[in-house]
């Protein structure tokens, strides 16, 4: 049996600050987190914070923000109890399904981690 730790934080903040484009995913499933705190958004409003959120993420790359600032900045709800960290999951998983992602994409110890099940199974 094999571990696989994080080098920096919690998963959530590693997968922010793994690369722009998970950057952009944990901010639409942080952002929906947050709204379901209260109430279950409508696919509507999903949309619409998806597309919020993205708008964010392209204004942090354009301004040269660093990925680890924004990465700061999107787990910040979750560590601040303003969202849920199983919701955000769930809102992350939905998304996973249609947005193609690579192993630059995710942090090495992910890949790693699932490159030694898959070779087990």
């Amino acid at each position: 049996m094999r571990t696989f730790v994080s080098d920096h934080w919690t998963l959530e903040y590693d997968l922010a600050a793994a690369s722009w484009a998970m950057a952009t995913l944990m901010y639409q499933a942080v952002r929906a987190a947050v709204v379901s705190k209260t109430t279950w958004p409508t696919a509507e409003k999903l949309a619409d914070l998806d597309r919020a959120a993205q708008e964010e993420v392209k204004k942090w790359r354009e301004n040269k923000v660093p990925l680890e600032t924004a990465a700061l900045d999107i787990y910040e709800p979750l560590r601040m109890n303003r969202g849920s960290k199983p919701i955000a999951a769930h809102y992350a998983a939905r998304l996973l399904q249609t947005t193609p992602m690579t192993d630059d994409d995710l942090p090495p110890y992910l890949v790693a981690a699932f490159t030694c099940l898959c070779s087990e199974v």
